[in-house]
Protein backbone atom coordinates (compact mmCIF):
# COMPACT_ATOMS: atom_id res chain seq x y z
CA UNK A 1 0.00 0.00 0.00
CA UNK A 2 1.71 3.15 -1.25
CA UNK A 3 1.39 6.18 1.33
CA UNK A 4 0.80 9.43 -0.15
CA UNK A 5 2.35 12.51 0.86
CA UNK A 6 -0.61 14.22 2.30
CA UNK A 7 -1.82 11.31 4.51
CA UNK A 8 1.69 10.66 6.18
CA UNK A 9 1.72 14.85 6.60
CA UNK A 10 -1.93 14.79 8.68
CA UNK A 11 -1.06 11.83 10.46
CA UNK A 12 2.42 12.98 11.35
CA UNK A 13 1.30 14.70 14.85
CA UNK A 14 -0.55 11.65 15.86
CA UNK A 15 2.81 10.01 15.10
CA UNK A 16 4.53 12.13 17.25
CA UNK A 17 2.53 11.92 19.90
CA UNK A 18 2.10 7.92 20.28
CA UNK A 19 5.97 8.00 19.83
CA UNK A 20 6.41 10.12 23.28
CA UNK A 21 3.95 8.44 25.07
CA UNK A 22 5.14 5.16 24.75
CA UNK A 23 8.53 7.20 25.71
CA UNK A 24 7.29 8.71 28.07
CA UNK A 25 5.56 5.32 29.60
CA UNK A 26 9.19 3.10 29.00
CA UNK A 27 11.22 6.19 30.83
CA UNK A 28 8.51 6.08 33.80
CA UNK A 29 8.18 2.16 34.21
CA UNK A 30 11.82 2.15 34.63
CA UNK A 31 11.98 5.30 37.15
CA UNK A 32 9.18 3.18 39.01
CA UNK A 33 11.16 0.41 38.87
CA UNK A 34 13.91 1.45 40.00
CA UNK A 35 12.33 3.52 42.75
CA UNK A 36 10.46 0.39 43.92
CA UNK A 37 13.77 -1.72 44.38
CA UNK A 38 15.08 1.13 46.11
CA UNK A 39 12.34 1.43 48.26
CA UNK A 40 9.96 -1.41 48.22
CA UNK A 41 7.03 -0.22 50.62
CA UNK A 42 5.25 2.11 47.84
CA UNK A 43 2.30 4.29 49.21
CA UNK A 44 -0.61 4.76 47.40
CA UNK A 45 0.27 8.81 47.37
CA UNK A 46 3.24 8.06 45.53
CA UNK A 47 1.65 6.13 42.85
CA UNK A 48 -0.95 9.10 42.41
CA UNK A 49 1.88 11.31 42.26
CA UNK A 50 4.00 9.33 39.64
CA UNK A 51 0.56 9.18 37.55
CA UNK A 52 -0.07 13.34 38.22
CA UNK A 53 3.42 13.86 36.61
CA UNK A 54 2.77 11.46 33.82
CA UNK A 55 -0.16 13.34 32.88
CA UNK A 56 1.26 16.57 33.25
CA UNK A 57 4.30 15.25 30.70
CA UNK A 58 1.49 13.94 28.73
CA UNK A 59 -0.36 17.44 28.61
CA UNK A 60 3.42 19.31 27.63
CA UNK A 61 3.54 17.03 25.01
CA UNK A 62 0.30 17.53 23.86
CA UNK A 63 0.48 21.11 23.87
CA UNK A 64 3.78 20.84 21.66
CA UNK A 65 2.02 18.70 19.35
CA UNK A 66 -0.50 21.00 19.02
CA UNK A 67 1.70 23.93 18.79
CA UNK A 68 4.05 22.03 15.76
CA UNK A 69 0.61 21.04 13.79
CA UNK A 70 -0.45 24.68 14.26
CA UNK A 71 2.97 25.76 12.85
CA UNK A 72 3.04 23.05 10.21
CA UNK A 73 -0.83 24.07 9.04
CA UNK A 74 0.46 27.74 8.77
CA UNK A 75 3.14 26.59 6.59
CA UNK A 76 1.01 24.64 4.30
CA UNK A 77 -1.44 27.61 4.04
CA UNK A 78 1.64 30.18 2.90
CA UNK A 79 3.07 27.03 1.00
CA UNK A 80 -0.31 27.63 -0.99
CA UNK A 81 -0.34 31.16 -1.12
CA UNK A 82 2.85 31.28 -2.70
CA UNK A 83 1.68 28.91 -5.31
CA UNK A 84 -0.99 31.21 -6.57
CA UNK A 85 1.20 34.11 -6.34
CA UNK A 86 3.97 31.99 -8.41
CA UNK A 87 0.98 31.08 -10.86
CA UNK A 88 -0.15 34.79 -11.17
CA UNK A 89 3.03 36.12 -12.28
CA UNK A 90 3.61 33.10 -14.50
CA UNK A 91 0.43 34.09 -16.27
CA UNK A 92 1.99 37.97 -16.11
CA UNK A 93 5.42 36.90 -17.52
CA UNK A 94 3.67 35.14 -20.29
CA UNK A 95 1.58 37.97 -21.23
CA UNK A 96 4.48 40.09 -20.94
CA UNK A 97 6.30 38.05 -23.39
CA UNK A 98 3.61 37.82 -25.79
CA UNK A 99 3.62 41.84 -25.55
CA UNK A 100 7.29 42.20 -26.04
CA UNK A 101 6.97 39.54 -29.19
CA UNK A 102 4.06 41.48 -30.53
CA UNK A 103 5.95 45.03 -30.31
CA UNK A 104 9.23 43.44 -31.70
CA UNK A 105 7.30 42.63 -34.64
CA UNK A 106 5.54 46.02 -34.65
CA UNK A 107 9.12 47.44 -34.39
CA UNK A 108 10.28 45.32 -37.57
CA UNK A 109 6.92 46.29 -39.40
CA UNK A 110 7.76 49.85 -38.50
CA UNK A 111 11.46 49.31 -39.64
CA UNK A 112 9.92 47.68 -43.40
CA UNK A 113 7.77 50.80 -43.53
CA UNK A 114 11.08 53.04 -43.26
CA UNK A 115 12.97 51.19 -45.79
CA UNK A 116 10.27 51.42 -48.01
CA UNK A 117 9.91 55.14 -47.67
CA UNK A 118 13.33 55.32 -48.53
CA UNK A 119 12.91 53.36 -51.80
CA UNK A 120 9.28 55.52 -52.50
CA UNK A 121 11.37 58.97 -52.23
CA UNK A 122 13.42 58.01 -55.05
CA UNK A 123 10.52 56.81 -56.80
CA UNK A 124 8.09 59.82 -55.70
CA UNK A 125 10.67 62.27 -58.32
CA UNK A 126 10.73 60.36 -61.35
CA UNK A 127 6.53 60.11 -60.89
CA UNK A 128 6.09 64.03 -60.20
CA UNK A 129 8.31 64.75 -63.36
CA UNK A 130 6.29 62.29 -65.38
CA UNK A 131 2.50 64.34 -63.74
CA UNK A 132 3.92 67.40 -64.87
CA UNK A 133 4.97 66.48 -68.19
CA UNK A 134 1.28 64.67 -68.58
CA UNK A 135 -0.38 68.22 -67.17
CA UNK A 136 1.86 70.32 -69.66
CA UNK A 137 0.74 68.05 -72.52
CA UNK A 138 -3.20 68.16 -71.56
CA UNK A 139 -2.89 72.04 -71.43
CA UNK A 140 -1.28 71.90 -74.58
CA UNK A 141 -3.75 70.00 -76.31
CA UNK A 142 -6.77 71.48 -74.49
CA UNK A 143 -9.07 74.38 -75.35
CA UNK A 144 -7.19 77.20 -75.49
CA UNK A 145 -8.55 78.85 -72.19
CA UNK A 146 -6.11 81.01 -70.20
CA UNK A 147 -2.88 79.78 -71.82
CA UNK A 148 -0.47 81.95 -69.78
CA UNK A 149 -1.66 81.64 -66.73
CA UNK A 150 -1.77 77.53 -67.19
CA UNK A 151 1.32 77.92 -68.84
CA UNK A 152 3.15 79.96 -65.69
CA UNK A 153 1.60 77.31 -63.41
CA UNK A 154 3.07 74.78 -64.77
CA UNK A 155 6.84 76.39 -65.19
CA UNK A 156 5.98 77.51 -61.68
CA UNK A 157 5.72 74.14 -60.36
CA UNK A 158 8.79 72.94 -63.13
CA UNK A 159 10.63 75.20 -60.88
CA UNK A 160 9.37 74.20 -57.55
CA UNK A 161 10.75 70.86 -58.74
CA UNK A 162 14.51 72.18 -58.75
CA UNK A 163 13.77 73.96 -55.42
CA UNK A 164 15.90 72.34 -52.01
CA UNK A 165 13.66 73.60 -50.19
CA UNK A 166 10.76 72.47 -50.30
CA UNK A 167 10.15 68.56 -49.52
CA UNK A 168 8.56 65.78 -51.74
CA UNK A 169 5.52 65.95 -50.06
CA UNK A 170 5.20 69.73 -50.69
CA UNK A 171 5.98 69.48 -53.91
CA UNK A 172 3.49 66.48 -54.14
CA UNK A 173 0.92 68.46 -53.06
CA UNK A 174 1.50 71.42 -55.01
CA UNK A 175 1.22 69.50 -58.53
CA UNK A 176 -1.73 67.46 -57.20
CA UNK A 177 -3.23 70.79 -56.86
CA UNK A 178 -2.17 72.18 -59.87
CA UNK A 179 -4.54 68.49 -61.24
CA UNK A 180 -7.50 69.75 -59.34
CA UNK A 181 -7.38 73.23 -60.51
CA UNK A 182 -7.16 71.62 -63.87
CA UNK A 183 -9.98 69.34 -63.37
CA UNK A 184 -12.17 72.24 -61.89
CA UNK A 185 -11.56 74.06 -65.46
Amino acid sequence: MRVTKDVLTKSLPLIVFIFLMLASAYFDSAAVAQTSAAARPATLAQIKRVELEKLERGKRVQLQIEEIDDRRIELVNEYRSQLKHNAGLEQYNNLLRQTIESQREHVASLQQQIDSVRNLDREIVPLMVNMLDALENFVALDVPFLSEERAERIAGLRELLRDGNFTNSEKYRRILEAYQIENDY
